[in-house]
């Protein structure tokens, strides 16, 4: 049975329920006749791929991902926009993506999902600013900051702000400065063409600017989580979060009582890019692209940091950089909706097939 902490008896009954009929589907042989390339398939493998079934574990020594705490694990197969899929702790047998394993995501240490969906890191240094992606009319700057404990051979690092430059204009995303985590606090600090954006701070709270090109910003929550929309350019989502104390020690990352490091996680989606499109991230998306990063290693990173590196937060000056300021003819588009979630099914489907759930 599915169990789950402090929720009433009705819904747990109901959940168990869920459980027993998608097991009864199991054993009675019913199989997934989608035909693409998220297809279950029986075959060993030694690297695992979305749509390949995988054993997993719901979270639950604490309130998970997806915002349940119960006991359950069983075999899922993750989507192709989220390769590191989790099991659903809230539905068993279901798969659930948290935001940072989705295509386009960077967080943690900076911690990449390419757009062939490999995961890899890519480390950087504190106080420095890389081209993250570079396209004929977009390109995005991060802004790292860090620390590098005694006897520590790299630096600790995390993406504070966001440059990003589309046709003529000038976006600036950041994390002020925090010594105490609060979390009814908002700590964004943004700028369009040099003039302060100010959301309302209210969930579902927006600030749009219609023209020449329509720019919304939308607040997912009251605070410290933002979507940023460039109309036919980029479709952002943007959390601030700190180090907690917790990480702190178990990374040794020696965080300061006077700072907490709120940086940002960040997943991106982009309507169309060019076969030329580069940047750390943006590299990934092209057609004939071959990642470097080696696999089966305890930290997979994407190397060449000169390449990515830019002399400011907003200048598109890297030495791969594609930027023009225009935009892309739709004749020379590479692809429509590049990194953006598919509609998906739960269950046993392409995202999860067959399940176990314990007490």
């Amino acid at each position: 049975m599915c169990k789950t902490m402090g929720k009433g008896q009705v819904l747990q009954k109901a959940i168990m329920l869920l459980c027993l009929f998608l097991l009864t589907m199991k054993v009675n042989g019913d199989t997934d006749t989608d035909t693409d390339t998220d297809t279950f398939t029986t075959s060993k493998t030694t690297s695992y791929k979305p749509g390949e079934p995988k054993q997993k574990h719901c979270k639950a020594d604490s309130y998970s991902d997806d915002g349940w705490w119960s006991h359950c694990k069983g075999i899922i197969k993750c989507p192709a926009y989220c390769p590191e899929c989790h099991l659903s702790c809230k539905f068993c047998g279901m798969s659930y993506c948290p935001k940072c394993n989705k295509v386009g995501s960077i967080c943690q240490d900076p911690r990449f999902i390419g757009g062939d969906g490999v995961m890899f890191y890519f480390h950087g240094s504190k106080d420095a600013d890389y081209c993250i992606v570079s396209d004929t009319n977009l390109h995005i700057n991060a802004h790292f900051i860090g620390r590098r404990p005694a006897g520590r051979p790299r630096d600790f690092t995390w993406v504070q702000s966001l440059g990003i430059l589309f046709d003529t204009h000038k976006l600036y995303v950041g994390a002020r400065q925090t010594a105490t985590w609060n979390p009814t606090s908002d700590r964004f600090l943004i700028y369009l063409d040099g003039k302060s954006v100010q959301i309302p701070q209210a969930k579902g709270a927006n600030w749009a600017l219609d023209h020449p090109q329509k720019v919304k910003f939308t607040r997912l929550e009251a605070a410290n989580s933002i979507n940023v929309l460039v109309e036919g350019v980029l479709n952002a989502t943007i959390a601030i979060v700190p180090i907690t104390r917790e990480e702190s020690r178990a990374h040794k990352y020696e965080i300061p009582a006077d700072d907490c490091f709120a940086h940002l996680e960040v997943s991106l989606e982009f309507p169309q890019v060019s076969e030329r499109v580069s940047g750390v991230l943006g590299q990934t998306y092209r057609p004939q692209w071959e990642t470097p990063i080696k696999h089966n290693v305890p930290m997979p990173t994407m190397g060449g940091e000169d390449k990515y590196v830019a002399s400011a937060i907003l200048t598109p000056d890297c030495p791969v950089s594609q930027f023009r300021g225009v935009r892309l003819p739709a004749s020379l588009a590479l692809s429509k909706n590049s990194g953006a979630m598919p509609s998906v099914k739960c269950g046993d489907g392409p995202d999860g097939f067959g399940f176990a759930c314990k007490k």
